[in-house]
């Protein structure tokens, strides 16, 4: 392997969505969004599909979202538990949890606050603190500060 390029995340509203991802965690547009139609079918497993897409930066790190026109988008954005098959998450690191957590709440995403712990508590560092949250769409999106255990 050279490298891995970028990820994938497949939304129900790309306006919203990127709002979500540059409001909360920074990410810049790399250019504006773009359709594709039918020409993607054999790789989406989509037939007669109208894709629009866009890709954000972040660091090194490339995020492409893509919204379904047709024929849909499909699921409800519901927040799935972490044993099913396929299931990803994001894993970020951010300064201020505090403040991360009110962005993301702020901007339709939702916050286990439950699962807000620290390194120590974990066994993998020693004055960090990891939270669990989702963006609008369900996705996870495991939230970091100062664990340098991990690199």
């Amino acid at each position: 392997m050279t490298r891995v390029t970028h990820i994938g995340i497949c939304v129900r509203d790309l306006p919203r969505s990127r709002d979500f991802y540059c409001g909360v965690f920074g990410f810049e547009p790399v250019a504006d969004s773009f359709r594709m139609g039918g020409e993607l079918d054999p790789f989406v497993l989509v037939k007669d599909c109208d894709y629009e897409m866009q890709f954000f930066r972040k660091g090194e790190f490339l995020l492409e979202l893509f919204q379904a026109h047709s024929p849909g988008t499909l699921g409800d954005g519901a927040q799935r538990p972490n044993n099913t098959a396929g299931d990803v998450h994001l894993t970020i690191e951010v300064d201020d949890m505090d403040a991360a957590v009110s962005r993301i709440e702020e901007l339709g995403g939702s916050v286990l606050g439950e699962s807000r712990t620290t390194s120590s508590e974990l066994g993998i560092g020693e004055d960090g603190e990891l939270l669990f949250a989702f963006d609008p769409d369900g996705v996870r999106i495991e939230l970091l500060t100062n664990l340098m255990a991990l690199e």
